[in-house]
């Protein structure tokens, strides 16, 4: 069976440890990046089957990140959730394109189930079979 494989992109330890610990419980392997730039990186080089964004971080937004996404052929049909403490008028834009926005204040139950609801939808083009995530990964320090 192939294991789901997901990108958080969040500038929160804290906020990551917690997916992290959530999405292993669910069978589902988390990568983790820091910033928008890390993300990009990690979204070219593995093509996760789904992007967990956080809307504010350093060096580059959640709506930076969008718009290379978008601009990208290869990076366009990954799924992405992205979250926020608020909803912010300058990133309302990004519920436009057909990108589930949540907010992180739902809590991680409804963010887990909206992640798995989503994973269910479309196979994706990053899965990786369990057991050899490691083997395969360019970052395997990024593996959560």
């Amino acid at each position: 069976m192939m294991r789901k494989t997901i990108l958080v992109a969040d500038d929160s330890k804290a906020a990551t440890d917690l997916y992290s610990a959530r999405f292993k419980q669910e069978g589902i392997t988390t990568l983790v990046a820091g910033n928008g730039t890390a993300c990009l990186q990690v979204l070219k080089a593995i093509k996760p089957d789904l992007l967990l964004l956080d809307v504010q971080m350093p060096d580059m937004d959640g709506a930076e990140v969008m718009e290379f996404i978008m601009q990208d052929e290869g990076l366009r049909g990954i799924p992405v959730i992205v979250l926020s403490a608020t909803v912010q008028p300058q990133h309302s834009g990004m519920m436009l394109h057909g990108i589930t926005y949540l907010s992180k204040m739902i809590g991680i139950d409804k963010i887990v189930s909206s992640v798995k609801e989503e994973l269910a939808k479309q196979p994706g083009p990053g899965n990786m079979q369990a057991g050899t995530a490691n083997a395969q990964m360019p970052y395997p320090n990024l593996l959560h």
